[in-house]
């Protein structure tokens, strides 16, 4: 029945595009599951309004900002394979230094890049605890890594061996250890929930409140109709039949 209830309002065409501000596929996975799970209770409503309501209290958040597939997926990619490379032809392969080079200076510039827009002004205690914890597991990783520092390197010359050597040891000491992946889940979940942010503040939306008995709207419309009728809804009975053609 909901998922009946979800083709009826034409949900990946109309609904979805209010809220899609991602920049990644996986984020965007996110982002729809998040939209098509329906919450159990009241409690978990509460929950989810209150992650997003605290996004919107951080204005930065908010300014234009946004970062390529090509960036990301530079970064993605080789923070994925980086752990089933051999030492030794890292080690001993002027061409892998330099390829290596070139990837830990791409990965450090687009980590700076989302640290200085959405990071490094937030502090978890801000936030209801569980996406707190998400927010401190990511700026862990980019403390971990010496993240202002090797992008002032990268910014001005090229990494050296020592550095190359040490930095490659410790994200595959990371990835084998499951935090380069817990790294990536808290990412996309913190993208697909700024994105739901962004809608609501884009789209001027507000949160529902609940109560015991009857159902009150004011001022409601379809959010893709330009310059729409505002329509009130004020409803006590437990069915109600609506006729008319479809609200404007």
């Amino acid at each position: 029945m909901i998922m009946l209830t979800i083709h009826d309002l034409n949900f990946n065409n109309e609904i979805v595009p209010l809220f899609d501000h991602v920049y990644n596929e996986f984020a965007r996975d996110v982002l729809l599951q998040w939209m098509s799970d329906r919450p159990l209770s009241v409690d978990e409503i509460h929950a989810r309004q209150a992650i997003l309501k605290a996004l919107i209290r951080h204005d930065h958040l908010f300014r234009p900002f946004a970062y390529s597939r090509t960036e990301f997926h530079e970064t993605y990619s080789y923070m994925k394979e980086i752990a089933a490379r051999e030492k030794t032809v890292f080690l001993l392969s002027r061409g892998r230094r330099t390829r290596e080079a070139g990837q830990l200076t791409n990965l450090f510039i687009f980590f700076h890049k989302i640290d200085e827009a959405w990071f490094r002004s937030l502090q978890p205690a801000e936030f209801p605890d569980d996406f707190g914890a998400i927010i401190a597991r990511i700026r862990q990783l980019f403390a971990d890594l010496d993240l202002q520092r090797f992008h002032d390197i990268v910014r001005s010359r090229s990494l050296n061996a020592t550095e190359l050597t040490r930095l490659n040891l410790l994200i595959r000491e990371k990835v084998g250890n499951g935090e380069i992946d817990a790294f990536w889940n808290a990412f996309f979940f913190f993208e697909a929930s700024l994105s739901l942010a962004k809608g609501i503040v884009k789209h001027q939306f507000h949160f529902p409140t609940f109560v015991d008995e009857g159902l009150s709207i004011k001022g409601f419309y379809h959010p893709l109709l330009h310059n729409p009728v505002l329509n009130d809804l004020q409803v006590t009975e437990t069915v109600t039949l609506i006729t008319g053609p479809n609200v404007s």
